[in-house]
């Protein structure tokens, strides 16, 4: 898992725009980065084109807009901590084209949250405008092949098989909306279905990054997860031995109640109980997931 945060560079002043959030699964998160606040403003486009106040807006202190861009190729849209909509684009290990996924109009850098100081993200990248830009500023935020590169202003963060764009757009916002930050998605995708179950888009995303075969990773927190080479007909049972003594496997059950049949997670114990300091991979003699009916 890492975070890249995108900031915004106005002569002196850094603004915080987007947190870019990398899951060990493959998906990506898109975080319009401003601190929480109220509904107490919000309107929205009404289906025939009419914007009209939000009838669900509130003095309620919400997060803002987000989109989840999923290795199966469904990407969801959420608003103030609700589900809004979603689209289908091509698997993120299989990207062709360009897929515009979200949509962020800003109406003025002042109006941004300034950035802290403080460091809760692994890489940051650096939109630099002149100090007297002070008027509307959007962007188009796009799922595109590893190697496309920016057509307009803006910045690319590369990911293992494909990237993002942030590139600025030309932009038409009617008179009410001229003092309100702007998210919304694109027009509906071609693409009406997905044709990759879960399991078998994360594997094969991992395969196109780490090549074929049973892989084991290791989290951040120091537990392990093994995924296999496809997805099993039950979930599966681990089996390791270590070239270690004192070593053995404790197979963690799977968060929710849906079956999981492509990967076990897992942690090494020794004698002190869950090993969370060191990586003990290099002491596993053999792996295997075993799921026999």
């Amino acid at each position: 898992m890492s975070f890249t945060m995108l900031t915004v560079k106005r002569g002196d002043s850094r603004f915080r725009l987007l947190r870019f959030d990398a899951r060990p699964d493959g998906s990506i998160v898109v975080l319009v980065d401003r601190d929480p606040s109220p509904k107490t403003a919000a309107k929205r486009l009404g289906t025939d084109g009419v914007i009209v106040d939000d009838v669900s807006r509130t003095d309620q202190v919400t997060e803002h807009g987000k989109v989840s861009c999923h290795t199966t190729g469904q990407v969801n849209r959420y608003a103030s901590g609700e589900f809004a909509d979603k689209i289908i684009i091509e698997p993120l290990h299989q990207l062709t084209r360009t897929w515009p996924v979200l949509y962020y109009s800003v109406p003025a850098f002042d109006r941004l949250d300034p950035c802290n100081g403080r460091k809760t993200f692994d890489a940051e990248v650096v939109l630099e405008f002149p100090a007297e830009v002070t008027e509307r500023v959007t962007f188009m935020i796009q799922l595109v092949p590893k190697d496309a590169v920016p057509t307009s202003f803006g910045a690319r963060l590369q990911y293992e098989v494909y990237s993002v764009l942030v590139e600025v757009v030309p932009e038409s916002v009617p008179p009410e909306l001229q003092q309100h930050f702007i998210e919304a998605s694109l027009a509906k995708s071609p693409i009406e279905k997905r044709h990759v179950g879960i399991a078998e888009s994360e594997l094969a995303f991992h395969s196109a990054v780490h090549g074929p075969g049973m892989k084991v990773f290791r989290e951040t927190g120091g537990a392990y997860v093994i995924l296999a080479t496809v997805p099993k007909r039950v979930p599966p049972r681990l089996q390791v031995h270590f070239s270690r003594a004192g070593l053995e496997a404790e197979q963690i059950p799977p968060e929710g109640n849906a079956p999981v049949t492509h990967k076990v997670k897992f942690w090494i114990r020794d004698k002190g109980g869950r090993s969370r300091k060191d990586d003990l991979r290099k002491f596993i003699a053999s792996i295997a997931l075993d799921a026999r009916l």
